[in-house]
This record gives C-alpha cells, sequence and structure tokens, in this order.
C-alpha cells in the first residue's frame, strides 16, 4: 500500500499474525517492511530544499497484548530500522548523505 511520509512516496506491506487467545487477552505480532524508489523530494520542514531520494528501505515488527475488558493495551513492543540515501545541489556542488535510524519502543499499562 502507497504511503506519503516526509515529502515520500513509500510502498508499505503489513503482515498481522494472532499469536494467542487466552480468555479475554489476545496477542499479536505485525511485520511492516517499507520501500521507496527513486524520487525528488521536498520537506515540509525545509521547504525550497529539494532533494534526490536514491535509496530508502525499512522494516520492523511489533507485539501487542491486548485485553478485551480495557480500552488500551496493557503492553506494546516496536522495533523498526530504517536506511535513506540522499543527495542534494548545494551551490552546483552535489553532497550525498545516508540517514540511518533505529528505534525500540516499549509500553506498558501500570
Amino acid at each position: 500500500m502507497p504511503l506519503k511520509s516526509q515529502g515520500m512516496t513509500i510502498d508499505q506491506t503489513a503482515t498481522y499474525q494472532l499469536v494467542s487467545i487466552q480468555g479475554e487477552r489476545l496477542t499479536a505480532r505485525s511485520t511492516i517492511a517499507q520501500r521507496a524508489s527513486s524520487q525528488k523530494i521536498e520537506n515540509p520542514a525545509m521547504p525550497g530544499l529539494k532533494l534526490d531520494l536514491t535509496k530508502m528501505v525499512g522494516n520492523g515488527t511489533s507485539d501487542v497484548t491486548l485485553d478485551l475488558a480495557q480500552l488500551l493495551p496493557p503492553a506494546r513492543t516496536v522495533s523498526f530500522h530504517s536506511e535513506a540515501s540522499l543527495a542534494m545541489d548545494v551551490g552546483g556542488q552535489k553532497n550525498t548523505m545516508t540517514v540511518k535510524t533505529d528505534s525500540n519502543v516499549r509500553l506498558e499499562a501500570k
């Protein structure tokens, strides 16, 4: 499914799996894969600066525990990794950069 983020058009595939059911408590896992083709982007946070995206890939997993008797999930973890290669023209000179991001988040109800 294509989505737009940070001025990029990204193809994203998500897979969901029900891992367990115990009474009113469910555990589910999801995996996400993202990929973007080469494109020109303009980040809304930096108007006027056009970047050439040459590569973007990302992948991650998420585990969530749901209690059907509660409004919010009692536990959730998310891990995600992404890499993007960008080029920009500054004063007639082409500059390149690679941005790598790793995030790990764990949420628990008290």
